[in-house]
């Protein structure tokens, strides 16, 4: 799971959020606790500090709330697809940014509590994931919103394409071509039954822990494994690196 790993402090809060919260949505947990979504986004976005709404959406992901406030507060790292490109054997200490001795990095690492059980969400549901949610974790740092706006198509569209409950034939070719897998592999993804969410009080995978075999998923807390509802891994489930050591 190394592509996730990697761009996991370059995610949004509410990417992170939503993969923790998966199959619960985070519209779907706004309506349960009586406030609007956009709210919560804006909470998840830092515009403001909603000190109440961020202690029961801490309470809900299992965290202290100075967790959640952390992954708020501190910004995102600049996503690799918009780092220049390094040349293939360049020392790192001199061709990358890294703070100066006692300077404090001021952006996340990817050591936050959440990024690590949204890295581990990751590697235990792939085959749960809802292929829209798949879809937007493969177009990082570009959001299916913003991709849709830029080729002119409808967000409504593609949305309910990617749900399965509507055929856009020149969306679904389009989308195929960003992704650069062939149509019928997306067309896998969407028709595919997903398989079971594993247990949703997850903590950070231990140390000495390996990623699974693309076509299995570990037991919560065991070495043993669950198969997929999908028979085999999607070319774009394998295209997050999930089963890579």
């Amino acid at each position: 799971m190394e592509q996730v790993r990697a761009d996991i402090a370059s995610f949004p809060a509410s990417l992170v959020v939503s993969l923790l919260l998966w199959p619960e949505t985070i519209a779907g947990w706004s309506r349960g606790e009586g406030v609007t979504p956009p709210l919560v986004h804006n909470a998840l976005a830092g515009r403001k500090p909603f000190v109440r709404l961020r202690q029961r959406l801490a309470e809900r992901l299992d965290v202290p709330a100075a967790v959640l406030a952390d992954l708020i507060d501190t910004q995102p790292r600049v996503p690799r697809a918009l780092r220049p490109p390094v040349p293939p054997g360049a020392p790192t200490s001199a061709w990358t940014w890294s703070p100066a001795t006692g300077e404090r990095l001021g952006r996340r690492d990817g050591t936050n509590p959440l990024e690590q059980k949204a890295v581990y969400r990751v590697a235990l549901d792939v085959a749960a994931l809802s292929a829209s949610l798949v879809v937007q974790l493969l177009l990082h740092p570009t959001t299916l919103a913003s991709w849709c706006r830029a080729e002119g198509l409808s967000s409504a569209i593609t949305y309910a394409l990617l749900a399965g409950t509507q055929r856009a034939p020149r969306v679904e070719a389009t989308l195929a071509r960003r992704l650069g897998v062939a149509e019928a592999s997306l067309r896998e993804l969407i028709d595919a039954s997903c398989g079971p969410p594993g247990d949703r009080a997850i903590g950070p995978p231990p140390a000495s822990a390996h990623a699974p075999s693309p076509g299995l998923v570990l037991e919560p807390g065991s070495a043993r494994p669950r198969s997929r509802v999908r028979p085999a891994a999607s070319p774009l489930q394998l295209r997050l690196d999930i089963g890579s050591s």
